[in-house]
């Protein structure tokens, strides 16, 4: 699997689960990695950490809750 079908992977499940619970090795066990590489390697695709962009995703929801 390449990297960016895993980050996809990853991308997926948070998307799927932001209104709950996020299992963090759940999201690094289908992206293929460890927690701490899958964390490297969003970063370095994304320029946010994990838990960066699932604050980002949430309050971007909210927001639209909201309007």
């Amino acid at each position: 699997m390449d990297m960016l079908t895993s980050m996809n992977k990853a991308i997926d499940y948070m998307e799927e689960h932001l209104s709950g619970e996020i299992d963090l090795a759940e999201v690094a066990r289908l992206a293929g990695y460890t927690q701490t590489n899958l964390n490297r390697m969003f970063l370095s695709i994304t320029d946010v950490s994990v838990s960066e962009y699932i604050r980002r995703r949430r309050m971007t929801l909210a927001a639209g809750d909201l309007l």
